[in-house]
């Protein structure tokens, strides 16, 4: 309820307010990267409160994470329809885009991906699979597995989008791709 986010709030600007407003570097506050860990499991991914960074949101996550596997000039693929923020994004690091269609019901079109990976060299891809934006697909387990071992397959680097996640009918009832990969 609205009143318990002001109680909470109330308690964070009395008792913590240095941690609250002031600046954190790199990695980011640890006690967070905890919390985000837990949440990590919740949403089956078991992931090292180490190899967690926090961001001032998702659109600098997705920023860091894009300049870590692809430089001006390379080639991305995302969903269509996409965020058009991560278009925004992609123009000015000078990324190219290549747009994969996405069913609503079964989100990324992974024979579309496959052809394209075999004609293209693709970088990295951009997907959201629980909950996506703008269409609300959410990629179903069997798919989800598919995916990471398409990625697997052909050296392709996943940036998992899952802003929205946990916003699921079913809290639960989907995990994050993540939780496929056994990489690291």
């Amino acid at each position: 309820s609205l009143r318990a986010l002001h109680q909470q709030m109330s308690r964070v600007t009395r008792f913590q307010s240095q941690r609250a407003f002031g600046y954190s570097f790199s990695p980011g506050y640890e006690p967070l990267r905890r919390q985000v860990a837990i949440r990590m499991r919740d949403a089956g991914a078991v992931v090292d409160p180490e190899h967690i960074v926090i961001t001032n949101g998702c659109v600098d996550a997705l920023h860091l994470c894009l300049r870590a596997v692809a430089q001006p000039g390379d080639l991305i693929a995302t969903e269509a329809p996409s965020y058009y923020g991560l278009l925004q994004l992609c123009d000015v690091l000078g990324l190219k885009v290549i747009e994969i269609p996405t069913d609503p019901e079964t989100g990324l079109s992974l024979e579309v991906l496959s052809d394209a990976l075999a004609r293209w060299p693709i970088k990295a891809l951009v997907v959201t699979a629980r909950a996506g934006n703008p269409m609300g697909a959410s990629m179903p387990e069997l798919r989800q597995r598919q995916l990471v071992s398409l990625a697997e397959e052909h050296g392709l680097q996943i940036i998992e989008d899952d802003i929205y996640g946990e916003l699921m009918f079913e809290p639960g009832s989907s995990r994050a791709l993540k939780a496929f990969d056994r990489t690291i």
